[in-house]
């Protein structure tokens, strides 16, 4: 069994974490633009700290509706690793932070943007891996630019 620190964020009824390691702030996304060619779910950007990072919203991944409009919303800049740039995932609420405990369960019952389960006030809540969600906003990117 794994400890995580993470910051359990909500996203519609679904509970989720983070480890706080690659999440660089919480804040209101204000200077929002639209990218009518994008996938819905990512078909926005916004300036954060003077770069442009594209808005990530899991909510269709986890069976929510997703926002019609980001602007004012709450959004974490995830970094990982050893990445330059960042990327904003839309929340709708931030709980607590936390040390938790996984329940390593095998890769085919999660989530592709997920890596784990975790126990947190005997829920279990989605343990998301900023790897996988980079890769998906990479794969998006370059099929922009190869059409």
């Amino acid at each position: 069994m794994k400890k995580y620190k993470v910051l359990i964020s909500v996203i519609g009824n679904t509970k989720f974490a983070i480890e706080l390691k690659h999440i660089k702030e919480v804040f209101i996304l204000s200077q929002v633009t639209r990218i009518p060619v994008a996938p819905p779910f990512m078909n926005w950007v916004d300036n954060w700290q003077g770069e442009i990072i594209p808005i990530v919203d899991l909510a269709p991944f986890v069976s929510e509706k997703i926002k019609a409009l980001v602007t004012n919303k709450l959004a974490m800049a995830v970094q990982y690793g050893h990445e330059t740039t960042a990327y904003a995932l839309v929340i709708d609420k931030v709980i607590e932070i936390k040390n938790v405990n996984s329940l390593t369960l095998s890769r085919d019952k999660l989530p592709y943007f997920t890596k784990d389960k975790i126990i947190w006030n005997q829920d279990r809540l989605l343990l998301v891996d900023p790897s996988r969600i980079n890769k998906m906003i990479k794969a998006y990117i370059s099929d922009l630019f190869n059409k």
